[in-house]
């Protein structure tokens, strides 16, 4: 009895292996919605997936194992996948140092503007020993050490 249970649930087993691929959808290797990084990393996937073909078909035609003809053809194809992904992968990088830039510029301009504020508003001491300057709320120079006066 518990020889055929076990029997059936390796069947049933092997059946949901067998049959899963054909319910299930596959996610297509090519998805061009992807975004920003995602997209980089695929598009670096692919090109290195076509490097790796070209090393093989290589060292496949070196041994003998295809034809010179069959291997002209499979180069050329893999090298315009390769050349593909690499124009993407430049398009996306142009297009996020580009984005990345304008961030970066203004969050700069942003910066200095309040560091320019914050100067302006914020009152200082001088030093009456070596003149220098020090934050209000400090009792002692940063320079010589001398103790400031409160004003």
């Amino acid at each position: 009895m518990v020889e055929h249970v076990v029997v059936i649930f390796l069947i049933l087993g092997a059946g949901y292996f067998v049959v899963r691929p054909l319910v299930i959808p596959r996610r297509p290797d090519d998805d061009s919605s992807l975004k920003g990084d995602d997209r980089l990393k695929q598009l670096t996937l692919k090109k290195d997936r076509a490097y790796a073909t070209i090393k093989e078909l290589e060292f496949d035609a070196n041994m003998g194992k295809i034809s010179k003809e069959d291997f002209e053809t499979l180069k050329r194809q893999y090298m315009f996948e390769a050349v593909d992904s690499l124009k993407e992968i430049d398009e996306l990088e142009t297009v996020k140092t580009k984005t990345t830039g304008l961030e970066e510029k203004n969050i700069e301009r942003k910066t200095s503007a309040l560091r320019q504020n914050k100067s302006a508003k914020k009152p200082q001491v001088f030093c009456v020993e070596c003149g220098s300057r020090a934050a209000l709320r400090a009792r002692f120079c940063p320079s010589c050490g001398a103790k400031l006066a409160k004003p």
